[in-house]
């Protein structure tokens, strides 16, 4: 996207650096481009000279060796990446996050840009580490759903690949999808319902429902009636203290 134009809207923001290890990068077009084949070219450079794969490990050091080097350079880059992979050797799955200022970490789940302010509470709450592919994919569906549902820029769809230890594939998603609107309550739980509740008015009319229902109207007029003494307290407070009462006021816009 450049200025209010969109100027293409299928951009695969990955490079394979080798059979194990994607690297998916975000920043300022040039560098982006530049920097993930720059290290793809270096891989796959030592994978020929050593008849060996780097672990994604390695990879990881390698990418924040780079940028911490351009950091200090007169032309640094500006690129966020994500590195994932699966070690060829012991078969474990590691994710590394990496910023434009050579930040480097391991990591169970991540996210870079605007994204990461919708999806990053919902993999916090979700993700667990036995999670499987299909549960993962689940996950990813309610990641889309929420930036469909509350990101003010045009959502164009995801492309989707999974890292496994017989290589990279990609997963079909579907961007067409018809996302329902999030018209859950949040209500504080009264007797049994002690714990916070998400409660569905478009669900059927089941016991629980109707209780839940009586729970939140009991809440809300609970809340409407502390409101209103509070405010009365205040005020008779303030009479007793012979205090000023400040009321508020709307401005008067008149001409003439």
């Amino acid at each position: 996207m450049r200025g209010p134009t969109i100027l293409k809207a299928t951009d695969d923001k990955t490079r394979q650096l080798n059979k194990h290890t994607l690297l998916a990068f975000s920043g300022e077009a040039g560098d982006t481009v530049q920097f993930a084949e720059y290290i793809q070219a270096n891989s796959q450079l030592y994978s020929m000279r050593n008849e060996t794969d780097l672990s994604p490990a390695a990879l990881a050091h390698f990418v924040r060796g780079e940028l911490a080097s351009s950091l200090r350079s007169r032309h640094p880059y500006s690129v966020n990446l994500l590195l994932g992979g699966v070690d060829p050797i012991s078969g474990k799955p590691s994710l590394y996050w990496i910023d434009y200022l050579a930040s480097l970490a391991p990591v169970p789940y991540a996210a870079h840009g605007y994204a990461q302010y919708y999806c990053l509470s919902l993999l916090d709450k979700h993700h667990h580490p036995d999670i499987d592919l299909d549960q993962g994919r689940k996950l990813l569906d309610m990641c889309a759903d929420e930036l469909k549902r509350r990101l003010p820029i045009d959502f164009k769809g995801l492309v989707v690949k999974a890292v496994t230890k017989n290589g990279i594939v990609d997963l079909p998603f579907d961007d067409d999808r018809i996302v329902k609107s999030a018209n859950f309550v949040r209500a504080m739980g009264i007797g049994k319902h002690e714990t916070d509740t998400l409660v569905d008015f478009n669900a059927g009319s089941s016991s629980q429902d109707v209780r839940c229902r009586k729970d939140v109207n009991y809440m809300q007029s609970r809340m409407l009636t502390n409101g209103t003494a509070g405010i009365n307290g205040n005020a008779d407070l303030a009479q007793q203290k012979n205090l000023p009462q400040y009321k508020r006021t709307t401005p008067d816009f008149r001409v003439g």
